[in-house]
């Protein structure tokens, strides 16, 4: 596994809004880089972008897989909050033959 192709993409999904407001959660998805602000992701190849549109689905913040694996695949200690849910979206990948 070479983790420097790869990021955990932090994506906000909007459930409702107002003119200047947004309600909505936060997930986590396993993501290769298209351009400097596109990313596509390797489950479903839905592709997010960076904008401030409200109402659209948009990335947060964008973490290289390498601050969470070695290049031998080996688990990195590292102070993010989400690292149990990149292991287990890896592990699950991995599963499937999909990294």
């Amino acid at each position: 596994m070479k983790p420097n192709n790869f990021f955990a993409v932090i994506v906000f999904e909007p459930t409702e809004c107002t003119s200047y407001t947004e309600i909505g959660f936060s997930t986590t998805k396993i993501c290769k880089k298209i351009n400097d602000t596109t990313y596509q992701n390797i489950e479903d190849d839905r592709i997010y972008t960076m904008n401030s549109i409200i109402g659209c689905n948009k990335i947060e913040k964008v973490i290289p897989l390498s601050d969470y694996y070695y290049n031998l695949g080996l688990r990195k200690r590292n102070s993010h909050n989400n690292k149990a849910e990149v292991h287990s979206l890896v592990k699950s990948l991995k599963k499937e033959r999909k990294m």
